[in-house]
């Protein structure tokens, strides 16, 4: 978007490198709290759209108090959102709005322990950050797209068939082993070694949108060897790469 000179709102509290930005200085960052109105409203005048992706992360140990931050900071961010948004004289006329949960598997997989987890049988939806991207963009572009769009690719998986298939894309130097995780094992290791929720591993969904296939959206990335190999390529940041919506 900063390519094409537009402006998308806000960028709220920022972690983004630098060098990782082409066009740089183009950004505008503002701090906000992603609960009360400031300064940072005025950047939503004249937007031509805002992307929120506020929200705590899913990857964590599911205690009350988690819980609770996980909705509020959705629900309190949207809340405050939409009333910027109602304050301003010219509202960014697209809202895009939606949260990811980050993967810990490749590391698993590199130290061999990248065999199935659980039955195997729970699926894996994933989409790869670039068709995301693309997403949004088009979301802040076309006026025909509106509503609520599940961002998935085209082709989910079963969790022993993604672990294959991560086995296989992750470089060397790495363990040539894939030892299995049992339910039980899942349950101990996940909160107390990983700190996070056993269920986003054990449980899954096979999730694909009908309406991006109706509407003719063509992923660039619409198979999983080929997503995970563009997050293995040299000089790729792994993080965040192939997102797996979670079970909830």
């Amino acid at each position: 978007m900063t390519a094409r000179g537009q402006r998308t709102g806000p960028a709220g509290t920022s972690v983004t490198r630098p060098e990782k930005l082409r066009f740089w200085h183009a950004w505008e960052h503002v701090a906000w709290d992603a609960r009360s109105g400031g300064p940072w409203a005025e950047c939503l005048d004249g937007a031509a759209g805002l992307v929120n992706l506020v929200g705590r992360t899913v990857d964590c140990v599911k205690t009350p108090d988690h819980c609770d931050e996980i909705l509020r900071s959705r629900v309190e961010a949207t809340r405050i959102l939409g009333v910027a948004c109602r304050a301003v004289a010219a509202p960014p006329p697209v809202w895009v709005q939606m949260s990811t949960a980050l993967s810990k598997l490749a590391p698993l997989a590199r130290l061999g322990l990248g065999g199935t987890v659980g039955s195997g049988r729970q699926g894996m939806s994933w989409i790869h950050e670039t068709d995301m991207n693309r997403l949004f963009e088009r979301g802040l572009t076309d006026p025909a797209m509106e509503g609520i769009y599940v961002a998935s690719s085209p082709n989910p998986v079963r969790n022993a068939e993604f672990m294959r298939c991560l086995r296989r894309a992750v470089p060397w130097p790495k363990v040539p082993l894939a030892l299995p995780a049992f339910a039980w094992m899942v349950r101990i290791a996940a909160p107390l070694v990983l700190r996070t929720d056993p269920e986003i591993a054990l449980y899954g969904r096979y999730v694909k949108s009908r309406r991006l296939e109706q509407e003719g959206f063509t992923f660039r990335y619409p198979h999983l060897p080929e997503a995970l190999a563009a997050c293995f390529a040299p000089g790729e940041p792994l993080t965040a790469a192939v997102a797996c919506p979670p079970p909830y």
